[in-house]
């Protein structure tokens, strides 16, 4: 009965996309804002970008996203066995463990929603 009554509170959360575009704009907030603040932000890779929900269209169940041109889904380079892949992927896990870091330690709020 508690155990059911905590899932239903956790569910009815999961599908209230108001909740997910809030925590998104935080999120956002939390990377972007700091990477501009002082100029040199060890936790923000330039290339790196996140989208933010679009005012206006988020409603319990519609979150309309912003469309980032130009860029590549993570997915692509878990597809690539070559040499040259396992490299780019080994580059690219220093800057996710320290985005991952910074969620736990500094930002004391962590999304993980991954996904492609």
């Amino acid at each position: 009965p508690r155990a059911a009554s905590n899932f239903t509170s956790v569910m009815r959360e999961q599908v209230d996309l108001r909740l997910e575009g809030e925590n998104l704009d935080r999120f956002y907030d939390n990377f972007i804002s700091a990477a501009t603040s002082n100029g040199a932000f060890p936790w923000r890779d330039p290339k790196t970008t996140f989208p933010r929900p679009y005012d206006g269209w988020v409603a319990h169940n519609v979150l309309v996203e912003e469309f980032i041109e130009d860029s590549t889904p993570i997915s692509e380079y878990l597809n690539d066995n070559s040499e040259d892949g396992k490299a780019l992927r080994k580059e690219l896990a220093g800057p996710l463990l320290r985005a991952f870091l910074k969620m736990i330690f500094l930002d004391n709020f962590v999304h993980g929603d991954l996904h492609p």
